[in-house]
């Protein structure tokens, strides 16, 4: 199979539809045609689309990898429900964050606990923020919801740790893609096996007024997602 190497380069195709400006750091990402795993700076990751060739040109998942080079992707929608734009955006600038301090979870001081198909999910700490560093969203009356979790594996082969694999809908069912503006520390990326655990932050750009929120993880091995409501 024919690999691809993208890196910083990669922003060239990002700029066919918005703006983008280089990073003081690089990310290696490898894509191999056919294959629904990429290497992010040497770690597995899996998609749910691989890249391939056609009328000799190369496809590539747009949202997974310019999420793993820092993006936000958004997506607008017609009023049938349809996605009509994909929006892709960069920070001018990326000055690092204030890390802020990571409670030990106590029965007493979380917000809900599931565990379900030998994993467990935490929701240690949610909270509404105007602003994460530099990002502010688009959206006047949007908030960002961040969600600070910890990934258990029980009992698995292995669990596949993303941010991605999260996801978060509201009371009537409005589903929200997660936000790369999380606190730090983010949720980390990679897999991993039995008695191991991970912990970070999610992040989700919502209304101020919307409430009832339910957050989801559910990578690809697993058949059903471990929820948990947020009680917002």
């Amino acid at each position: 199979m024919k690999n691809i190497i993208l890196g910083a380069l990669f922003c060239l195709l990002l700029l066919s539809i918005g703006t983008m400006v280089s990073a003081s750091t690089e990310r290696t990402i490898e894509l191999t045609i056919d294959s629904n795993t990429m290497l992010v700076d040497g770690s597995a990751v899996t998609m749910d689309v691989a890249p391939f060739i056609k009328d000799a040109r190369t496809f590539v998942p747009l949202r997974f990898v310019s999420e793993q080079l820092g993006a936000i992707v958004t997506y607008t929608s017609k009023p049938d429900g349809t996605t009509d734009k994909v929006i892709v955006k960069m920070p001018v600038s990326a000055p690092p964050s204030p890390t802020p301090s990571s409670p030990t979870p106590t029965p007493g001081n979380i917000v809900g606990k599931v565990t379900s198909e030998g994993a467990a999910l935490t929701v240690v700490k949610v909270t509404k923020l105007s602003k994460i560093g530099i990002w502010v969203p688009e959206n006047a009356g949007d908030v960002f919801l961040n969600v600070e979790v910890i990934l258990e594996n029980v009992s698995r082969e292995k669990i596949q740790g993303n941010s991605l694999y999260f996801s978060l809908k509201d009371k009537d069912g409005k589903a929200y893609g997660h936000s790369i503006a999380a606190l730090d520390p983010r949720f980390p990326l990679g897999d991993f096996g039995p008695g191991q655990s991970a912990q970070g932050n999610v992040a989700f750009i919502v209304p101020e007024t919307a409430s009832g929120f339910v957050l989801s993880f559910q990578d690809y091995l697993m058949d059903n997602p471990l929820t948990i409501e947020l009680g917002l």
